[in-house]
C-alpha cells in the first residue's frame, strides 16, 4: 500500500469516527476506573476509621464521666476510677490507630491523652484524698495549678469529638459526591454506547448495506438485459421470474427498528440504574447506623443485681456483628442471671438471629421463669422459623433447619443463697475459678438447641453448684477455645492456665486477660466470633 492510499485513509470519516469512539470508550474506562477508587476510598475512611473513632470517643467519654462520679464520691469511688482508668488505657490505642490518617485529629488525641494522663495521676487512688481538687472548679477555691480539672479533660475530648464528626460530615459528603458522579458515569456509559450503536449502524449501512444494495442494482439491470435480448418482457422479469435482491432503496427500514429498539432498551437501562444507583446510596447511608445497632443489642449486657460484678466482651470475625450473644440481668429478689449464646455461622445473617434469640432469652429471664424456660423459648423460637415444613420429613431435603441452630448457657448467681444455678444447652462448658485458685468445669445439662431436636421433659434441668465471694464464673465461646493459632488451637487447658494465676482478680482483669492470651497466641480472628463473660460475687460489705 502506497503511502498516499494509506493517508487518505486515515482521513476516512468512517475511520476517524472509529479512532474517536475507541478513545471515548478508553477515557470512559479510566475514568469509571477512578471514580471506583475514590468511593471505595471515601466509603473505606468512613467505616474503619471515623465511625469506629466516634463510638471510641463514647467510650472514652463515659470513662471520664465514671472517673469525675469516681473523685466527687472520694475513697468509695477508688475501684470505680480504677476501672474508669482501665478502660481509658484500653481505647486509647484504639483511637489513635482510627485517626492515624488525620494529622490534626491525631494531634487532638495526643493532647486529649496528655491531659487525661495528668488528670488521673493528679487523682489517683493512692491518693484519693485529693480527687475532690480536680472534679469540678467549684468544689475547692484554690485547686493546684500544675493539676488539670475535669472541664478541661472534657473540653480536650469534645474538641476531638468536634474533629471527628467534621471528618464524617467530610466523608459523607465525598462518599454522595462519588455517588453522583458514579450516577453521571453510567449515564456517560450509556450515551457512549448510544453512540458506538449509531455509529456501527453506520459504518454497517456504508460499508455492507449500501454496497450490496449497488451490486442488486447492478445485476438487475444486467438481468433486464439478457432478457430484452431473449425477448423477455422485463415486466415478467420484475414479477419474479427472474428475482434478485432488491435494491437499497426498497429495503424495509429493518436495521433502523432494530436501533430505535436498542435505544429504548438503553433508556430503560439508564433509569434503572438511576434508580439502583440512588438506592444503593441511600443503603450505604443507612448502613453505618444499622450495623451499629445490631453490635450494641448483641453486646450490651445490662446490669447486675446488688452483691455481683460482671464484665464482657465480643469480637466479631466479620465487622461488628457478630453470631454471638449475651447478657447480664438483675432478677427478683437479688439474684443475678448471666448468658451466653452462640448461632452457628457469623456474619449478618447469624448476628440478626442472635438478636432476636437474645431478646427471647432476656425476655423470659425478666419474667421470672427460670434458665430452663429461657432455653426452651430460644428452642420454640428457631423451631418457629427453620423447624422443618408439614408433609415433608426431617432430613429428606436440604433445607433452613439443617443450617440453623444455637448453643447457649444460662447461670443464676444467688448471692443469699451462695449457690449457682446453671443450663448448658451444648454450650462450651463453663469455667469456674474457685477463689483458691483451683478451675472447674460446668457440664453440659442436655443437647444444643436445634429446630429439628425436640427437647425431651429432662433435658435442660438446672444444676447447682456453691458459689462464694471470690469465686469467678467464665462463660466463653469455642471461638476462643478452638481458635487456632499456626497449627495448634489456644485449646481448653490455656484457658485454665491463665484462669489459675487470676485468683482474686476482677471479672474485667479476667476477660482483658483471657484476650490477650489468645492475641498472644495469635489466633485468626477473622475465623470465628470470640466472646468471653465473666462473674463474681462482691464481699459482704462491713
Amino acid at each position: 500500500m502506497g503511502r498516499g492510499r494509506l493517508v487518505d485513509r486515515l482521513r476516512s470519516p468512517s475511520l476517524a469516527a472509529i479512532a474517536v469512539t475507541v478513545l471515548l470508550a478508553v477515557l470512559v474506562a479510566l475514568g469509571g476506573l477512578a471514580l471506583e477508587r475514590r468511593h471505595d476510598r471515601a466509603v473505606n475512611e468512613l467505616s474503619r476509621h471515623w465511625n469506629p473513632a466516634q463510638d471510641t470517643v463514647s467510650r472514652l467519654d463515659d470513662a471520664i464521666a465514671d472517673a469525675r462520679a469516681a473523685c466527687l464520691v472520694g475513697p468509695p469511688g477508688q475501684a470505680l476510677a480504677e476501672e474508669a482508668h482501665y478502660r481509658l488505657v484500653v481505647h486509647l490505642p484504639d483511637l489513635r490507630r482510627q485517626v492515624a490518617i488525620s494529622a490534626t485529629v491525631t494531634a487532638a488525641v495526643t493532647e486529649f491523652d496528655r491531659i487525661a494522663a495528668d488528670w488521673f495521676a493528679a487523682g489517683s487512688p493512692s491518693t484519693v484524698g485529693t480527687y475532690s481538687g480536680h472534679c469540678e472548679p467549684a468544689l475547692t477555691d484554690e485547686p493546684p495549678a500544675q493539676a488539670p480539672q475535669y472541664p478541661e479533660v472534657h473540653g480536650r475530648l469534645s474538641v476531638v469529638g468536634t474533629l471527628l464528626r467534621g471528618e464524617v460530615e467530610r466523608a459523607q459528603h465525598e462518599v454522595a459526591q462519588s455517588g453522583t458522579a458514579i450516577l453521571w458515569y453510567v449515564l456517560a456509559l450509556c450515551v457512549a454506547v448510544l453512540v458506538a450503536t449509531a455509529v456501527g449502524a453506520r459504518l454497517i449501512d456504508r460499508r455492507v448495506l449500501m454496497p450490496l444494495g449497488t451490486i442488486s442494482e447492478q445485476l438487475r439491470l444486467a438481468d433486464d438485459r439478457r432478457a430484452e435480448d431473449r425477448h423477455v418482457d422485463p415486466g415478467v422479469a420484475e414479477a419474479g421470474l427472474y428475482a434478485l435482491p432488491v435494491p437499497a432503496s426498497a429495503r424495509p427500514p429493518g436495521p433502523v427498528a432494530r436501533l430505535a429498539q436498542e435505544a429504548d432498551g438503553v433508556r430503560a437501562r439508564l433509569r434503572h440504574s438511576q434508580r439502583q444507583a440512588r438506592r444503593g446510596e441511600e443503603a450505604l447511608l443507612q448502613n453505618g447506623p444499622c450495623v451499629r445497632g445490631v453490635h450494641r443489642a448483641l453486646t450490651v449486657r445490662g446490669r447486675p443485681g446488688p452483691g455481683v460484678a460482671a464484665a464482657s466482651e465480643v469480637a466479631a470475625a466479620d465487622g461488628l456483628i457478630a453470631g454471638d450473644y449475651l447478657g447480664v440481668l438483675a432478677l427478683p429478689g437479688g439474684a443475678t442471671a448471666v448468658f451466653l449464646g452462640d448461632v452457628s455461622g457469623h456474619g449478618v445473617e447469624s448476628g440478626l438471629l442472635a438478636v432476636r434469640l437474645k431478646s427471647v432469652v432476656d425476655s423470659a429471664l425478666r419474667a421470672g421463669l427460670g434458665p430452663a424456660a429461657a432455653v426452651l423459648g430460644a428452642w420454640h423460637s428457631l423451631e418457629h422459623e427453620y423447624g422443618p415444613e408439614p408433609g415433608r420429613e426431617p432430613g429428606s431435603e436440604p433445607g433452613p433447619e439443617q443450617e440453623r441452630f444455637t448453643t447457649l448457657v444460662v447461670a443464676v448467681l444467688d448471692p443469699a443463697g451462695g449457690l449457682l444455678h446453671w443450663v448448658n444447652a451444648g454450650h462450651e462448658e463453663p469455667f469456674l475459678l474457685r477463689a483458691g485458685g483451683a478451675v472447674e468445669r460446668l457440664a453440659p445439662c442436655g443437647p444444643l438447641v436445634h429446630p429439628v431436636l425436640a427437647p425431651d421433659p429432662d433435658d435442660w434441668r438446672p444444676r447447682s453448684t456453691p458459689f462464694s465471694p471470690g469465686d469467678l464464673l467464665v462463660l466463653c465461646t469455642d471461638g476462643l477455645t478452638e481458635g487456632r493459632g499456626g497449627l495448634d488451637d489456644f485449646g481448653e487447658h490455656r484457658v485454665t492456665e491463665v484462669l489459675a494465676a487470676l485468683a482474686g482478680r476482677t471479672p474485667a482483669e479476667a476477660v482483658h486477660a483471657l484476650l490477650a492470651a489468645v492475641d498472644e497466641f495469635g489466633i485468626d480472628w477473622d475465623r470465628d466470633d470470640v466472646s468471653v463473660l465473666a462473674a463474681t460475687l462482691l464481699p459482704a460489705a462491713g
